[in-house]
């Protein structure tokens, strides 16, 4: 009798998966493709995008499916593929030109060209003042996780803090990162979280 992956439990699924199932592959896309194509909606503001960041996630599930750890959480390991590829995209070349577009159709008045361009790094210079402004410790390790791509750990050991300490001082200055540009800028809210993703590696 042919099984019925609808009634399996995701557990199941998972465990076929690992086994090389393509049907339990399939169960686990319909039930995660309407949040997955949410999620990335909501930070790339593109259909189209969503669309294809979807099914590379879950290409990227089938291709590394035998390495699944069935003892931690299936659905934070697929956020965790789909977030990687989205961050991917906000870093394209392609995500910052379509910014571009819709930071230019945010403004009230219409500009040229050219001062579209000058708005767009004034807005760049925005975040880097907002880094500057952070407390000398705060900002180094801010610094040293986003742009030296250095762990909690190793930021930890090398500064003699806890990982807590960092994870407590990286969350701090997104806040404050955030308050400070919201504060100086009039950009559209949507448009704003997807500035801050790029410019400081939100996620």
């Amino acid at each position: 009798m042919k099984k019925n992956f609808r009634y399996c439990s995701e557990y199941e699924l998972v465990t076929l998966l690992k086994e090389g199932s393509e049907p339990a592959l399939k169960e686990l896309f319909l039930r995660f493709e309407q949040k997955i194509l949410l999620y990335v909606f909501r930070l790339t503001r593109s259909h189209e995008v969503a669309e294809e960041i979807l099914q590379d996630t879950f290409v990227k599930l089938w291709e590394c499916r035998e390495s699944l750890d069935m003892s931690l959480s299936f659905s934070a390991f697929v956020y965790k593929i789909a977030k990687n590829r989205i961050l991917n995209y906000l870093r394209s070349n392609t995500a910052q030109v379509a910014m571009k577009k819709a930071y230019s159709l945010s403004m009230v008045t219409s500009r040229n060209a050219t001062e579209e361009q000058i708005f767009f790094n004034e807005y760049v210079q925005i975040a880097d003042r907002a880094i500057d402004c952070l407390p000398p410790q705060r900002k180094s390790i801010f610094k040293m996780s986003r742009n030296e791509g250095k762990s909690y750990e190793e930021i930890a050991v090398t500064l003699g803090i806890s990982k807590n300490t960092v994870r407590v001082q990286i969350v701090q200055s997104l806040k404050d990162i955030r308050r400070f540009m919201s504060l100086h800028s009039d950009i559209a809210d949507s448009l704003f979280m997807v500035w801050v993703m790029v410019w400081v590696s939100v996620f």
